[in-house]
């Protein structure tokens, strides 16, 4: 099983402005990097 995605949290607060601004590219990469 592989978990991706538990670094995207809008309690983070660099997540939580990604969040707010829409920028789904910062928010893939996260998810790219945690993999």
């Amino acid at each position: 099983m592989i978990v991706v995605g538990e670094l995207i949290n809008a309690s983070r607060k660099a997540v939580g402005g990604y969040i707010e601004e829409k920028n789904a590219e910062e928010i893939q990469k996260l998810a790219k990097e945690q993999y």
